[in-house]
């Protein structure tokens, strides 16, 4: 079943459906299922089955150097003793390498 622009847009402004879309979001029944043509969307793929990881990394990650910022809790000396931690950081944190296309 095709439904036009039209079409879609009266079925939106019902509000019985809108109310069912309320109830579903309100209530964490929705949900969604993502498709990638396999092999060649491989890349994209993986991104999207990582997202929450690199997500919860990033945000570790800048907490950490927001923690250095606040409390002067480094003991970094020069700039190569600063990038080396941070790339450090990042694969203790994020943990994830994606590979290129």
């Amino acid at each position: 079943m095709s439904l036009t622009k039209n079409e879609l847009l009266v079925i939106l402004e019902n509000t019985q459906v809108q109310d069912k879309i309320k109830e579903i979001v309100e209530t964490g029944q929705a949900s969604a299922t993502l498709k990638f043509p396999l092999p060649e969307y491989e890349y994209q793929f993986n991104v999207a089955n990582s997202a929450m990881d690199i997500v919860s990394g990033c945000d570790d990650f800048r907490n950490r150097i927001r923690g250095w910022n606040k409390h002067d809790a480094h003991d970094f000396k020069t700039v190569d003793d600063v990038l080396s931690t941070l790339e450090t950081l990042y694969y203790d944190l994020i943990g994830i390498h994606i590979p290129e296309e």
